[in-house]
This record gives C-alpha cells, sequence and structure tokens, in this order.
C-alpha cells in the first residue's frame, strides 16, 4: 500500500488541494481525508491497538468508509466496513466471526442503536477533530492482512475473505487502469464498499460524489448525475438500470460506466446507447470478494451489438482465466467448463475457515495461486470468456432461490420416473430456466407434457422444469456422481418451434396479442413463461392489469408465481374465473388447521407474501381473501376500509363458518386485516390473533400530504388526459367511482381513520431501517389493539422487509408467533 499512499499523499500537497469526495452539500478535499484518517490512526494507536488488530465500522456515510481505510493504510489495523442499515443479523454474524476491539459509528442513531447491543468501546468518526498532527505510518510487510470483508452471503451465512496489502495495492490501481480514471473525473458513487473501487480514483487524482441510493433512489438520479457532472460510474448492474430507465435525455458528462455483479443483456447495452453520447464506453468487468478485479469487457458507443450476453472479456494485467473439465484438464475455446484465476494477488481465503479456504484456492506448481470462481464459462474464438451459470446446484429462478435437488425430489415421485437430474441454462433473452433430464422407469411412456402438468399440480410454477429431455443413462463421474455439465442445453437437441402455435382459442389469441403489445415481440408459444420470454415483474404486472380489464376477472400477479405464467394456462384461468369468482384465494396449501388468512395490500395483490411462502413450514396453510369484486371495474361500492373488511370477513366465515381465525395483513393491507378482525368480532366470531406487518400510521407519513394533487395531475402529465384527470377529481373529492382500482384503493387508504378496537392476540412487526417514527407508530397502533401486543424487528426497510433475504427472517417471525398462539388457542379451548 506504501506505493497508493505515496500517490494519495502527492495531490494533499497540491495548492489548492483538489477534491476527494463530494456528499451530502459536504466537499473533503484529498488534505481533509489526509488529516481525518491521521487523527483516527493517532486516536487508534494512543488507545493501545496495533498493526492486525481487528475494528469495526458501522458507516451511514460514505466519508466514513474512507477515513477508515485510510487509517487501515497507515497503521496496519484491519477494518470491517457495514452499512449500519444492515440487518442486526448480518451486522453480529460478521462481528462475531472476529475479534473486534473497537467501534466505530458515525451518528448520534447508529450510536442510540448499537450502543446497547454491542459490548465493544465506541469511537465516534463524527467527532473526530484533527489537532495538526501527523500520523508517522511505521513499517508494515507487504503481506501482512489488509482488509476483511463479508460474502453476500446469498448462499449461507456470509464468510469473511481476507487479503494482504500487496493484493489490495494491486487490484486499486489495476481498477484505475482498466478504468480509465483520470484527475478530471467525477466518479459516481452509490454505497459500494469494495475496496479497490473504493480507492481507485484516489490514485489519479479524481473526485468522488456520493448519493445515498438506498435512501433516494433512481427517480431524482439522473437530475443529480447532471447537476454535478458525472463523468463515471461503477455499480451493480439493478443500480444502472433504474439509472437508465429514469433518465429521460442523455447525460452528456457521462462516458465511463463500469458495471457488474450479474448479467448484462442485450438490452442493457440499448439503455447504455441511450444513455450516453458517441465516446461513452460500457465496461462489463468480472471480479468477487475472493478474487477482486479479473477481467473486463468493453462496448464502445455506436459499436455493433454482437452478443444477447455480454461476455466479461479478456483478464486484466495480472490474472489468468482458465476453463477446465472436472479433471481439471484445459477446455478448448467454445466448450464450457469450470473457471479458474491463476494469480499472484488472490486473497489469503477465507478467514478462520481453512476447509472452505482449501475447497476454493490452492497452490499450483508453478508459484501462482488458483482460485475456483464457481461459474461455468467458456472462452469464444476472439478470446473473451463468457460466464454461463454456477457450478453448484443453487439458481435463481424468477428471483425465487431454487435448487436442482429440491426439484428432483419432486419429480422423482413420479410413477414413470426412473432417475432425474435438474440443470439449468440461459436462454437466448437471458433469462435462467429449468431442464429436467430422465430416464424413465422399466415399461413406462415418454410424456414430458403429463410430467411437467403433473409438477404443475404439486409445486409453484417457478419449481416446474419448462424442458425435458430423456436418456438411456447419464454421465457420471469415476465415483458414479452425475456430470450436470455434461448434460445438454435442450435448445441445441430439441427443434423448439415458438412461433408455431397451432390453432389459438379466442382468449389466447388475445393473451397473445397482449404478451406481444407488452413485450415488444412475439417469439414465444403457448407453453413457455412470461418471465423465460423477456418478461420482468413491472411488465407481469401491465400484463396482469391490461388481462383483467379486457375479460372483467381477477387474475392476480401472485397467479403467475405460483400457478404458471403461460398463455395456456392463463387462459384457461380467465376462462374458469368467468363462471367461478372465488372470494379466497389458495395462496399456500398445508394441513388446513387455523389458517392465516391474509388481506391485500392497495390494488388487491398478494405478491408482497409470495418471497415467504416458500419459507413457512409445510404445514402452515395461507389464504388471500379478496376485497373487491373485479368483474365491476367501472363502479367501486365499497369506498371505505370498514366495507372493505366487512366484505372480508363475511368471506372468511363463508369459507370457515366456525373459526377460530387469524387475520394478517402488511403495509396498507394492515388496515383492512385490522378492520377485518373488529368486523369478525362484532359478528360473535373468534379471533384467535392479528399479525400487522409494519403498519403505518396516516399523521406521520409525509407521502399523504400531496397525493391527491399526484394522482389528479399523473394524467396531464403522461399525455394531457383531460378526462381522465376530471375522472379522478370526482372519484377522490366526490365519491364518484373511478375505473382505475389503484385510484379507488388510494383515496380508501387515505382517507381511513381507525378507531380502537380490544383484540386478544395481536403481532405487530416494525421494518428495522428507514422507519424514524418507529415508535410511535408502535405506540399508536399498541393503543388501537387495546393492549400490549407482541412487537418485533424484521431486517430490512418497509419495502424489503417480505423480500429476500428478509424474507426468511420475517417467516420465522411470523409462524413462531402462529404457532404458539394456536397451540395456547387450543389448550383454553380444550380446557373450556
Amino acid at each position: 500500500m506504501d506505493q497508493f499512499l505515496a500517490r494519495f499523499q502527492s495531490y494533499t500537497k497540491l495548492a489548492p488541494p483538489p477534491l476527494a469526495l463530494v456528499e451530502g452539500g459536504r466537499t473533503y478535499t484529498y488534505s481533509d481525508l489526509d488529516r481525518l484518517s491521521d487523527a483516527l490512526a493517532i486516536t487508534l494507536t494512543e488507545a493501545g491497538l496495533t498493526a492486525g488488530d481487528h475494528i469495526g465500522c458501522l458507516k451511514t456515510k460514505m466519508v466514513s468508509a474512507y477515513v477508515t481505510v485510510l487509517a487501515g493504510i497507515k497503521t496496519g489495523i484491519v477494518f470491517l466496513n457495514l452499512d449500519a442499515r444492515e440487518s442486526e443479523a448480518r451486522i453480529s454474524h460478521v462481528f462475531g466471526a472476529t475479534n473486534i476491539k473497537r467501534l466505530l459509528i458515525d451518528s448520534d442513531k447508529t450510536e442510540a442503536d448499537f450502543d446497547q447491543k454491542y459490548e465493544y468501546p465506541i469511537i465516534r468518526l463524527d467527532q473526530l477533530k484533527p489537532d495538526g498532527r501527523s500520523f508517522s505510518v511505521p513499517d508494515i510487510p507487504r503481506s501482512d492482512p489488509f482488509w476483511l470483508e463479508p460474502t453476500s452471503g446469498s448462499t449461507g451465512a456470509p464468510k469473511l475473505v481476507q487479503s494482504p496489502r500487496e493484493t489490495i495495492s494491486h487490484l486499486i490501481f489495476s481498477q484505475a487502469n482498466a478504468a480509465g480514471f483520470t484527475h478530471k473525473d467525477r466518479i459516481a458513487l452509490f454505497g459500494e464498499m469494495w475496496c479497490d473501487t473504493l480507492l481507485a480514483g484516489l490514485c489519479v487524482g479524481a473526485c468522488y460524489h456520493s448519493y445515498d441510493l438506498k435512501e433516494q433512489g433512481t427517480a431524482p438520479l439522473p437530475q443529480w448525475m447532471r447537476e454535478n457532472k458525472i463523468t463515471a460510474l461503477q455499480t451493480y448492474v439493478a443500480a444502472f438500470r433504474g439509472l437508465a430507465e429514469s433518465a429521460i435525455k442523455p447525460l452528456n458528462a457521462l462516458m465511463k460506466v463500469r458495471i457488474s455483479g450479474e448479467v448484462i443483456l442485450r438490452r442493457d447495452v440499448e439503455l447504455f446507447e441511450h444513455l450516453t453520447q458517441p465516446g461513452a464506453e460500457l465496461m462489463n468487468f468480472y471480479g468477487s470478494t475472493e478474487c477482486g478485479l479479473i477481467s473486463q469487457f468493453v462496448h464502445r458507443h455506436g459499436d455493433p451489438v454482437e452478443y444477447d450476453i455480454l461476455p466479461i472479456g479478456k483478464e486484466i494485467r495480472g490474472s489468468e482465466i482458465e476453463i477446465v473439465y472436472e479433471d481439471m484438464t484445459v477446455a478448448p475455446d467454445g466448450v464450457t467448463g469450470l473457471m479458474l484465476n491463476r494469480s499472484r494477488h488472490l486473497a489469503d481465503g477465507y478467514y478462520q475457515n481453512p476447509e472452505k479456504t482449501k475447497e476454493t484456492y490452492w497452490e499450483a506448481s508453478d508459484g501462482f495461486r488458483v482460485l475456483n470462481t464457481g461459474d461455468l464459462a467458456f472462452r469464444d474464438g476472439d478470446g473473451n470468456v463468457h460466464v454461463v451459470g454456477r457450478a453448484d446446484d443453487q439458481v435463481k429462478i424468477r428471483g425465487f432461490s431454487v435448487r436442482y435437488s429440491e426439484v428432483e425430489t419432486l419429480l422423482q415421485e413420479h410413477h414413470a420416473i426412473s432417475s432425474v437430474a435438474v440443470t439449468s441454462f440461459l436462454s437466448p433473452r437471458g433469462q435462467r430456466q429449468l431442464s429436467a433430464h430422465i430416464i424413465l422407469a422399466e415399461n413406462c411412456d415418454w410424456n414430458p407434457a403429463e410430467m411437467k402438468s403433473w409438477l404443475a399440480s404439486r409445486a409453484p410454477a417457478y419449481l416446474v422444469p419448462g424442458y425435458y429431455v430423456q436418456h438411456q443413462e447419464f454421465p457420471r463421474t469415476d465415483s458414479g456422481k452425475i456430470q450436470r455439465r455434461a448434460l445438454p442445453n435442450p435448445l441445441d437437441i430439441q427443434d423448439v418451434e415458438t412461433a408455431n402455435r397451432g390453432h389459438l382459442t379466442g382468449t389466447q389469441s388475445q393473451v397473445l396479442s397482449a404478451w406481444s403489445e407488452i413485450l415488444g415481440h412475439d417469439g414465444f408459444g403457448l407453453d413457455e413463461d412470461f418471465f423465460d420470454c423477456g418478461g420482468d415483474s413491472l411488465q407481469a404486472m401491465s400484463m396482469v392489469v391490461a388481462l383483467e380489464r379486457t375479460f372483467s376477472v381477477r387474475i392476480g400477479y401472485e397467479s403467475l408465481i405460483m400457478e404458471g405464467a403461460t398463455i395456456r394456462s392463463i387462459s384457461e384461468r380467465i376462462e374458469k374465473s368467468k363462471h367461478d369468482v372465488s372470494r379466497i384465494l389458495n395462496l399456500k396449501t398445508g394441513d388446513g388447521k387455523m389458517p392465516l388468512y391474509i388481506l391485500p395490500v392497495e390494488n388487491g395483490e398478494f405478491s408482497n407474501w409470495l418471497y415467504m411462502l416458500e419459507r413457512f413450514s409445510d404445514d402452515i396453510t395461507l389464504l388471500g381473501v379478496h376485497v373487491r369484486d373485479l368483474t365491476k371495474r367501472s363502479s367501486f361500492p365499497r369506498l371505505k376500509q370498514q366495507d372493505l373488511a366487512k366484505y372480508a370477513a363475511e368471506s372468511i366465515v363463508q369459507n370457515d363458518p366456525e373459526g377460530p381465525y387469524f387475520i394478517a395483513g402488511y403495509s396498507a393491507g394492515t388496515q383492512t386485516a385490522f378492520e377485518t378482525a373488529r368486523c369478525l368480532l362484532d359478528m360473535g366470531k373468534d379471533v384467535a390473533g392479528l399479525i400487522l406487518l409494519d403498519p403505518p400510521v396516516l399523521r406521520l407519513e409525509e407521502y399523504r400530504k400531496f397525493w391527491r394533487a399526484r394522482r389528479i395531475l399523473s394524467p396531464l402529465k403522461n399525455g394531457l388526459d383531460f378526462a381522465e384527470a376530471i375522472n379522478r377529481v370526482g372519484h377522490i373529492y366526490f365519491r364518484r367511482p373511478a375505473k382505475q382500482l389503484h385510484v379507488a384503493d388510494e383515496t380508501t387508504f387515505w382517507s381511513y381513520q381507525p378507531k380502537p378496537c380490544s383484540l386478544p392476540s395481536t403481532l405487530l412487526v416494525s421494518a428495522e431501517v428507514f422507519n424514524p417514527n418507529r415508535d410511535e407508530k408502535e405506540q399508536e397502533w399498541s393503543t388501537l389493539v387495546g393492549g400490549n401486543p407482541d412487537i418485533a424487528l424484521s431486517p430490512g426497510a418497509h419495502d424489503t422487509i417480505t423480500r429476500e433475504p428478509n424474507a426468511s427472517v420475517l417467516a420465522n417471525i411470523v409462524e413462531t408467533w402462529w404457532r404458539n398462539n394456536r397451540e395456547l388457542h387450543l389448550t383454553v379451548k380444550q380446557t373450556s
């Protein structure tokens, strides 16, 4: 790190010293960061800390990350930097995995939050006051540990990766060179904590501009980029997409876009073309916590788009990529194999985890170290490397974590299947899809359509493979294990004519037309899933709304995930709904005993519960309760929460006249759940429990002040639709029903004034972060339910507590409380 520190401090001697960081209206020069890091280094060393000691940092500002990293370079102290808004479970796990000597925080809030949770002595970074003393940097060996960084934990508990000083130094300069950064660059920073990307700009005299993406979202981002004349950006794919989709006009100053972490699709390149001007570069760089930067592919604005999925390019200096077979022999170009990285600049391994380190890293005979990336890839004739998937058996299908073994276990129960191996592949449109490879049982016929239908009746749609391949035997290793990577891509061996649909019913033709308009193409068949054809969640919602309006039936976004999103299956549900308008939706089939009745959020959707469904135990039953009849979209007779709740209560009693009942809701749905419980009590029914997931308190919601103006002006902003604007005025102010369901539900939501109701048992769950009025909300709802509810915290913000990775924690909280209260209720009932 001596080379980096010398380069950094050379900019502190310039007159005036250049800006290094702009954050929240404050500016920090290179000299400011140097003095602040000196002050921290002096504070820590005077407290008796020395090189190799571990310090935890919970930051709310990016300046804290820079000050701690620079202090670590100067002292040799090892820092673990985490965002203070991360879940308590993750923070506790990461800090508990090492011997933290001090905890650094940078605000009153974090001190109040964490002083009671952890026993570490606390140092406030925001109270550092440089006193003019310079820190005398000792001679620290280049091989000493410098950086501890947790992995994402997407496949389990996060692991700590330890990197030496010389490795981080190499990666910093490699990032700067690969990016082409200069002292003229203004680099956008969205809160990323990757050490090499944090410091790459500082070794060339560039300036970072910090934007809190978690707090502010992507809508204001394009204007912020323009105002700050941002020239460079390095982030993850989802953040780039949010920026590009929010930008109406190109960002003329933006010349360097570097993104990583997921596959970059053709449509992402098209977004880049619209976002930037000629001369700009899109850089797909590949790396990980375990190895840092390995390779990079560059697309220049205006060049032809040759790939549906961008390659990760060629190795940067200091890395060598090898594609190998399972026996570690090198695979030829064009052949998929396991991707290894050979380098002299790798991390030391996983901190205090020698077994996992041995699995992932090893020493080569020529002095290089080797990293097993865990990715499957191939190299094309031009030398570019293409990643095609993971070597382990866990993949993401339509946003859900799916294990091959889970699907194999389900399929193995089919009478015609002797043996099965499930794999996945990337479709031509960049969607990951499952394929099932089957060996038939003796005297059984090959009928893949029947197998698919059979599995679809037993599992959510995202667990159902779309392709089935028959085999006489499977390729296996010497030890008898199936070689999944040797199983063929079904698209390579099957003649898939998606455009040849044969005769279509009238309903299928209309569904197909809606798909074509939303997706912008018609390259799909009757039995291909909407998400596999390139559709995303927002497009799926648009498709659902369009079809519900066309056919005056209820489809529901949740049905796309649980029951499938093919033209055939959607058309069948539409036909069925014309004759069967059910008020109760089966979200999860369990043993049927005391189910959870779920009330929807605005728009009548239950999609917020989908990520939690697979986390509940098999015996728990969840039923969705509709509160509106979507066959009558032009009129909404129920315009108050009390009316919606009465309709829901009648539906619940109609489904189960005896009870007792557990009622649950999330967000706006908590209002309807609360009122539904009241209605059931008024009907003389037994309410066993009420579950409220992060319920709002309207007087504390800033959004409430201007919602009427936003809804009325929206049609004018989007196309000068005066008739629609007047229609909304009539609905919002004069209670004349509008045709738009979201306007009807929002009017109901914002006009609701709850009154207290004494309930026997209530669980109140609050979001842990971005919840500034949490205490007031909990107090108000405690008063409303007439007692002392059980209060719990769930990791994440309001919008993310029901999504991964927080869904697992929340599902456990809900299920544990439900089980305890169910058993208590049954015991009391038996005793009486």
